[in-house]
């Protein structure tokens, strides 16, 4: 749920003012992205442009392909809730021991 607010100003200084919660859909998008952070312009085949419901289609998504990406050219990720930042910059490169 979000909070939007709705202001119009009336006659004489007044302000009407409607504060209301609101369903709203956000999406959820995977941006692809090289070792230093810049988004990757050749995309490999498994790359999906779709847009994810939830953050846990977007993430168990990742989780069977991550891999496939890796070997594709893609060395980290993103995730966009929207337009705002879910995720930032996250490595598909393993850790090393």
């Amino acid at each position: 749920m979000k909070l939007f607010t709705y202001k119009k100003k009336l006659s004489r200084g007044q302000t009407f003012s409607l504060r209301k919660k609101l369903k709203v859909k956000m999406a959820f998008t995977w941006v692809y992205l090289d070792n230093d952070g810049n988004p990757v312009e050749n995309l490999p085949k498994e790359a999906v442009i779709e847009e994810f419901q939830t953050r846990a289609e977007a993430e168990d998504w990742l989780t069977v392909n991550w891999r496939t990406l890796l070997r594709g050219g893609i060395d980290q990720v993103s995730l966009w809730d929207g337009t705002n930042l879910a995720m930032e910059n996250m490595s598909l490169h393993p850790i090393s021991k």
